[in-house]
């Protein structure tokens, strides 16, 4: 709270007359609305508070704003208006019958409906569709606020007698009624569950405000612990993104943030006051939560924000402004030379007859404007039924509408991926020379963590594709851009994932498991967790500095863009390593240990000649290639390689060709001159990858000087004018596509002109720009690593089942389409290149191989533990045999258990509240499968203890079982096995078909870091939920259900998983019985009843 400081205060419409009734942020756009008492609703654009619109939208007090997709809902006491953003009014509503004496408004979930209610003793529903009044339904009393429960389901109204009743959406009919205070409600307010009240209290028959706000919990209907304020409140809200966060206002004009079940500091109890020569009337809290609007009775507003750079809404879409009015150019009346014909005149058909310009009617024909043509991969997927064709509509496309002709050739690459995409406005984001500040989109994300965790996270915000971006909470998952880019190349995914060995570590493993992951995930982030911690086992990587301390100080002194080149290379000499190991998964293909290098690898023949004229020639190999910068202000003339114009312009293809075949001098060892010599040394190249990956290097001033002197000269436009498309009258330094081969020895490379193509051209010497790797660059928060991706139509046709090529930029978790442009133009004021991919078009255009499933059975039965021990490691499991392993349709039941490798983060703030910065990591300690079917039922056939090589800081005994030393192969009595060994079983039963049962499987799923299809879970602590309500613990549910006492002393995986398979079976036959909901519900009960707590039981 200390941080919010006062902004501007400025009058509204009329201050001198009116107050101000309502403010409203908007949802969507950077615009703060504010109403007054005469009508008016006008909006401000900014912190700056530049007026945007203003009408005079109702004939008396406004007593309401809400802020929709459509434009902003104006409440008066009679009438309902949506008002665009434009300013003008969509609809109005109103109904004598039903409509009169309205004080308040909230929306449902869908935006689709309103509820408003007031003095009238009703609470009515207005359909925004089709603006007609709904359902009606009475109440007891007069409303003062309505809020609706998004989590529960309620529509919460604060009445005048100080109640609030819960109503049911479908009927509006009250079911449950709180009794809050003795007087009137002032204010209430609704966040996930729970509800907050200010009011008055009767006393010696006057009222009296309440210093108490009061909390409820919306599932149970029970009050929690009063909030304490120091001052009389009057409004309230809660923060935007946090989950029990509350502004609080009096009518005095005093303002402070509470935080329940917080308790007291002295930095808590910080009251703010609005310097106001009036009281508050209205008050709202922005969506990004770091400003507050005040509106007061002597008419002014007043702007709060806790931040210099503080923003209403952190992804708010581009606002659109009224167009200037043009304006009649001067017209000097004494100038002679004036044409009359520019005199602008008025003209009347009544009085004037026709003009000469007038066409007569038999020599005009009326017709309508053309359409643009159905794309043609709608037409790929369009199925006919009798004459009319069905076709998903492209997630760029808005629904049931055409883009109209406006040029002959409007279907190039930017039109077809980003037509209509809001992110873009105009050319500010075309060409990012003109860029003013860094878009929201290039910001480094963060995920922020509450009470309960991610949950409550909106990841739809940043990532509205059906692409799975990755979490950031990982040590050193700055490399997440350069995984994503690995993931898009499919014939590096699909043979990561068919790729299977029983080495510790394997990259390719590792990395394959998480392609996976992806592959199956739509729209939700994935964790690169397995991986990290393989790539932190390596000494190498440490020893290379590409471990980074998991602090926020390493991160932000870190040089990135050095980094993430560093890894490139680090890691492409492990894959070609890893990925030539044989395949052990089953799979009758034959496997070819070369596939990785046949992608990346180029061989290169090395000449070095010494001054004595005696040559040596040696073979060697690449993986990548690293771009080398000729020395502009060298004169010499010696890089002969460059072909450059006057002026020092250079050419990307030239540059590159010179950095493949470069020739330098050095001093070495002369076999003929016996000594060491200055000699000559030039590289050349054999042959060409499919893949050219590219380091950028611009680690220096000078380059980046090189790249905006060269983007500087050649993006601009061609002198070719008569150009009909815009996206071709402009070129770019680094090319879409180049053209590369090998003749006699020599390495050509040039542009690839589409428009100038050449038959006689082979096609697989064509390489197209792929993807790129860039660093932002932030002196606050440490800059980020950023990917732009050309998506292929095999990756869309996964996800969405529609075949297209798009455009992506990549920021960890955040993944948004762009323009191609933005793929090969740079602002070095805060964007600095740093890998590039050109991949050879016949390499994808060929590639067919599909990925191959787990099928060797051999993974589970020829496992060995780590513990030579072997009278006592398999003690907890019978080892099964081939046929005895669950097949398609088995139950199974799953268990784990986890201990933590570090303490969680949090961060105390001057007001004492405490939030999460970073949660503590876990790591899969045991696992354990069970027979869920047949003669050996409850019996376990995996019962894996994982060995770590990293510090574990709490085994948490209690919950786990876990003991040191259990882990520790030297000295455990446990059968241990690596992560990665219990990872391919897990991977071979999913892979076979078998249906997991346990209790808690997504947070177990989630830190062994695997997917699983929800057809192959049944959770019983799904099961056994009811709607609204809390869930309940294993042993709670055993001891109800099944009169069982489980995890007496310490949790068992094998006792969890055989418990969850018997509450499976007590849910399906009580299911068939038809009464488990009364069951659930008496249970439900029982628990409030014990506290939720299992007594001991025999």
């Amino acid at each position: 709270m200390a941080g919010f400081e006062y902004l501007t205060t400025i009058p509204s419409l009329e201050a001198d007359k009116f107050s101000t009734s309502a403010v409203c942020f908007d949802e969507s756009e950077e615009l703060l609305w504010v109403a007054n008492a005469s009508g008016f609703v006008s909006s401000y654009h900014s912190l700056q508070l530049l007026r945007h619109t203003s009408r005079y939208v109702h004939g008396t007090f406004v007593k309401q704003l809400l802020s929709i997709n459509r434009g902003i809902l104006s409440l008066s006491s009679d009438e309902l208006k949506l008002v665009n953003r434009g300013g003008t009014i969509d609809f109005t509503v109103r109904d004598e019958s039903s409509l009169f004496y309205m004080q308040c408004m909230c929306l449902n979930p869908n935006y689709d409906k309103v509820y408003v209610s007031g003095e009238n003793n009703s609470l009515t529903e207005i359909d925004l569709r089709s603006a007609k009044v709904g359902r009606q339904a009475d109440t007891d009393c007069s409303n003062a606020v309505v809020r609706y429960s998004h989590k529960c389901g309620y529509i919460c109204c604060g009445t005048t007698n100080g109640k609030v009743t819960l109503h049911d959406p479908s009927t509006l009919q009250c079911i449950n009624v709180i009794d809050a205070h003795s007087g009137s409600i002032s204010d209430i307010d609704v966040s996930d569950n729970f509800l907050v009240t200010c009011g008055f209290s009767t006393r010696h028959n006057h009222l009296n405000s309440d210093r108490f706000l009061m909390m409820y919990d919306l599932r149970s209907m029970r009050s929690l612990n009063p909030i304490q304020v120091h001052f009389d409140p009057t409004l309230l809200k809660f923060m935007p993104n946090y989950t029990s966060r509350l502004a609080v206002v009096s009518h005095t004009g005093q303002f402070q943030i509470c935080e329940p079940g917080v308790p007291l500091t002295p930095a808590s109890l910080v009251v703010q006051q609005l310097e106001s020569p009036g009281y508050p009337l209205t008050f709202d809290v922005s969506p990004s939560a770091q400003v507050f609007a005040f509106g007061d009775s002597e008419g002014y507003l007043h702007v709060w924000t806790n931040r210099e750079d503080a923003v209403m809404n952190n992804y708010a879409e581009p606002t659109k402004f009224a167009n200037e009015e043009s304006r009649l150019p001067y017209l000097d009346i004494n100038d002679h030379l004036v044409p009359l014909s520019s005199v602008p005149i008025d003209y009347n058909h009544d009085y004037g007859g026709s003009l000469l310009s007038d066409w007569p009617d038999d020599l005009t024909e009326v017709k309508d404007r053309r359409l643009a043509p159905i794309d043609s991969k709608i037409l790929e997927n369009m199925k006919m039924n009798n004459f009319i064709g069905y076709a998903p509509a492209p997630i760029n496309y808005k629904r049931n509408q055409m883009p109209y002709i406006i040029r002959s050739n409007v279907t190039n690459e930017m039109d077809e991926n980003i037509l209509e995409n809001k992110e873009y406005d105009d050319e500010q984001d075309m060409f990012s020379e003109y860029y003013g500040e860094i878009p929201k989109r290039y910001h480094r994300v963060a995920m922020k963590y509450s009470k309960l965790g991610l949950e409550d996270f909106n990841f739809e915000s940043y990532n509205q594709t059906n692409f799975a971006g990755l979490e950031t909470d990982i040590p050193n998952a700055y490399c997440n851009s350069m995984l994503q880019l690995l993931y898009f190349l499919r014939p590096i995914s699909v043979g990561l994932q068919n790729h299977s060995c029983d080495k510790e570590p394997c990259f390719a493993c590792e990395l394959g498991f998480l392609f996976r992951m992806l592959d199956q995930s739509k729209g939700q982030p994935c964790q690169a967790n397995n991986f990290l911690r393989a790539f932190r086992a390596i000494p190498e990587a440490s020893g290379l500095g590409l471990i980074l301390p998991d602090t926020e100080k390493a991160y932000k002194n870190a040089d990135l863009a050095h980094l993430i080149q560093s890894w490139h290379l680090f890691v492409l000499q492990q894959l070609s390593r890893d990925a030539g190991r044989n395949d052990d998964r089953g799979n009758d293909t034959d496997f070819d240990k070369t596939w990785f290098l046949k992608l990346y690898e180029s061989n290169l023949e090395i000449i070095t000649k010494c001054c004595c004229e005696s040559k040596t020639v040696r073979t060697s190999s690449t993986l990548l290639y690293t771009l080398t910068y000729p020395n502009t202000k060298s004169s010499s003339g010696k890089e002969k390689q460059v072909d450059t114009n006057e002026g020092g312009i250079y050419s990307f293809c030239s540059v590159l060709s010179s950095s493949m075949t470069k020739t330098q001098n050095v001093f070495c060892w002369c076999e003929q001159c016996q000594k060491y010599q200055p000699s000559t040394q030039t590289r050349l190249v054999k042959n060409l990858p499919d893949i050219l990956a590219i380091n950028c290097q611009v680690d220096s001033q000078e380059s980046i000087e090189f790249w905006k002197f060269q983007q500087m000269v050649l993006n601009n436009p061609i002198a070719d004018m008569e150009s009909e498309s815009h996206e071709e009258s402009f070129r770019y330094w680094l090319p879409n596509k180049i053209q590369v081969q090998i003749v006699n020895d020599e390495l050509v490379m040039k542009e690839w002109d589409n428009k100038k193509r050449d038959e006689s051209v082979d096609e697989s010497n064509i390489y197209s720009l792929f993807a790129n790797i860039c660093q932002i660059k932030n002196d606050y928060v440490g800059g980020n690593l950023v990917a732009h991706i050309k998506v292929s139509p095999e990756y869309h046709e996964l996800k969405e089942g529609i075949r297209h090529t798009t455009w992506y930029l990549v920021n960890d978790f955040s993944i948004t389409p762009i323009a191609p442009v933005d793929a090969v133009t740079f602002n070095f004021d805060w964007q600095i290149p740093c890998i590039l991919y050109f991949v050879r078009g016949s390499a994808l255009e060929n590639f067919n191989a599909k990925v191959c499933p787990y099928s060797n059975p051999q993974i589970i039965l020829a496992d060995k533990s780590l513990n030579k021990n072997s009278e006592i490691i398999k003690s907890s499991f019978i080892a099964p045999l081939e046929e005895e392993i669950p097949g398609k349709g088995d139950l199974v039941g799953l268990d784990a258990e986890f201990v933590s490798l570090n303490q969680d983060e949090a961060e105390i703030h001057s007001d004492g509240t405490r939030s999460t910065i970073k949660p503590s990591q876990m790591s899969a300690a045991r696992i354990s499968v069970i027979y869920g079917s047949g003669p050996k039922r409850g019996q376990a056939f995996i019962d894996d203890y994982i060995a770590t090589s990293e510090k574990v800081v709490d085994y948490l005994t209690e919950f786990s079982g876990i003991r040191p030393g259990d882990l520790d192969p030297a000295v455990s009595t446990k059968y241990l096995t690596m992560l990665k060994s219990s990872y391919r079983k897990l991977l071979y039963l999913i892979d076979r078909g078998v249906i997991f049962v346990g209790h808690g499987l997504r947070k177990d799923f989630r830190v062994i870091n695997i997917k699983v299809p929800n057809e192959q879970v049944i959770d019983t602590v799904e099961l056994y939920h009811l709607d609204r309500h809390r869930y309940l613990s294993l042993r709670f549910l055993a001891w109800y259900f099944l009169n069982r006492n489980i995890q007496s002393e310490s949790h068992d995986s094998i006792e969890d998983a055989v418990t969850a398979l018997d509450l499976y079976e007590k849910y399906t036959s009580t299911i068939k019985m038809g009464n488990f909901q009364q069951k659930l519900i008496a249970c439900y009960e029982t628990g409030r009843k014990c506290n939720w707590k299992a007594p001991n039981t025999n």
